[in-house]
């Protein structure tokens, strides 16, 4: 499904070390938004940088040829979507170069996606909204090998995380145990076990605090 370039050690070698007075850096744009990228392209070929762009996935596998110091990563790109190909740049290809995935808002980079992204080792996280100052020091940041840093988050194993979005949606117990063909109280031992986890003390707002706070951190 993803093709491999051939050539022995393509993607086993390391990228050289990025020297300006030696390198010029190369940046990989893989994005779906035609407008975006294009404007980024522009913009980091006036900062210097030598810049490729690809619109889907196979593009960017293919575009690995380039051997890009860095990827500008879309967090929607099809159909695999960022974070996973993310991890399938880092841990299937071994690609060693920066890695920036770039989100539709701050809003989506919560604590929960930052994570994750850090996870498949993705070197930052940056909105599109952010000015072109902040898109230059991220690549420049990721060329540079800087790990992202996410905050810390409760664990939540993916069933109670599932039962925490159902319930997120307005169902029942009874509901969601007919939904996951779980028993009720089943139902109720994930969510008992999510709501410690979230830090949500038991008392008359238990569901709605516990609510309130998955979402601020991304499960829901």
């Amino acid at each position: 499904m993803y093709p491999t370039p051939e050539g022995d050690g393509f993607y086993s070698s390391p990228i050289p070390p990025l020297l300006y007075n030696e390198y010029v850096a190369r940046v990989l744009v893989a994005d779906a938004q035609v407008l975006y990228r294009k404007g980024v392209s522009v913009f980091l070929s006036g900062e210097g940088f030598e810049v490729r762009e690809v619109e889907d996935g196979r593009g960017l596998v293919e575009g690995l040829r380039f051997r890009p110091h860095a990827v500008l990563l879309d967090a929607r790109l099809p159909s695999e979507g960022g974070l996973e190909y993310a991890d399938i740049l880092r841990n299937t290809l071994g690609y060693e170069g920066g890695i920036v995935l770039l989100v539709q808002s701050p809003e989506e980079a919560k604590p929960v996606f930052l994570r994750e992204a850090a996870m498949v080792g993705a070197n930052a996280v940056l909105p599109r909204s952010a000015g072109p100052e902040a898109l230059r020091e991220a690549v420049e940041a990721a060329i540079a090998g800087k790990r992202l840093d996410p905050p810390q988050v409760p664990s939540l194993s993916p069933r109670e995380a599932e039962v925490l979005r159902l319930s997120a949606q307005g169902l029942m117990v009874k509901e969601i145990a007919a939904r996951l063909g779980l028993g009720q109280e089943t139902v109720w031992d994930h969510l008992e076990r999510a709501y410690r986890k979230l830090g949500v003390a038991r008392n008359g707002r238990t569901k709605v605090l516990a609510l309130e706070r998955a979402r601020a951190l991304g499960f829901i």
